[in-house]
């Protein structure tokens, strides 16, 4: 009886450890609380950050297709600015200056920006890979960002 009773308690330890390493805390579906003071833009000025021809393209695509297909929401007119920071990958990050107040309001006010960005990132017809989504406060610093559940 001892030895399965010891046999037991490490069929249960190893049940949890490898439950422990698969879970990793990495759910990227799941939008999370910004850090502000350390993931405000280098530079606050969005307009004025060098681009390289296609990303200049696809930020004006990103703007109209905002306005063409947002602007009757109850949330387009918290958007104040959109910036694309393209990363090593060739992915980019969306960065959105709202002019949201950075509260518990203001996250649930955020939150309902994500699906149009993350949509149009994820639409087979672009040619464009969206990694995350950052929505900046009426401060400029981070209030909530997303990463982007579907890769292409």
């Amino acid at each position: 009886m001892k030895i399965f009773k010891k046999w037991w308690f490490w069929v249960v330890v190893v049940v949890v450890v490898i439950a422990v390493a698969n879970s990793g805390g990495n759910d990227t579906s799941t939008p999370t609380k910004a850090q502000p003071d350390t993931q405000k833009p280098q530079n606050s000025n969005i307009s004025s950050q060098k681009m390289d021809e296609k990303t200049r393209k696809d930020l004006a695509e990103l703007k109209t297709y905002l306005k063409d297909n947002f602007t009757g929401t109850s949330w387009y007119n918290l958007i104040k600015d959109v910036q694309l920071i393209k990363n090593k990958n060739e992915e980019y990050s969306v960065v959105v200056k709202s002019s949201i107040y950075h509260d518990d309001e203001g996250e649930k006010a955020a939150e309902k920006l994500f699906p149009a960005f993350l949509g149009w990132g994820n639409d087979q017809t672009r040619d464009v890979k969206v990694s995350d989504v950052t929505i900046l406060d009426k401060d400029g610093n981070a209030l909530i960002r997303k990463d982007n559940p579907i890769q292409k």
